[in-house]
């Protein structure tokens, strides 16, 4: 006999679950502090998806290029005209 309409798959759920607990635990083992800049401004790239509209993501992409490309030429943020709204 089949699930009945709109009720939720058991295995899926559970499955769903344990990803979402192996998600947290590895978020939560980050070392932020030890990144180099790179990685965090990839991190960032990456995340934004997950929690933002895609027109908010695209215009903080464009920032993060920014300041990415500045980062490489000037090798210090404080000498960047360049800042996340």
């Amino acid at each position: 006999m089949p699930r009945p309409k709109g009720s939720q798959n058991k295995i899926t759920t559970e499955v769903k679950e344990q990803l979402q607990n192996l998600i947290d635990e590895v978020v939560n083992r980050i070392d932020v502090e030890a990144m180099t800049i790179d990685q965090k401004l990839k991190l960032l790239q990456l995340s934004l998806h997950y929690v933002l509209p895609r027109h908010v993501v695209q215009k903080r992409q464009r920032n993060l290029m920014r300041i990415y490309r500045c980062l490489l030429i000037n090798k210090k943020i404080k000498n960047c005209s360049v800042y996340l709204h």
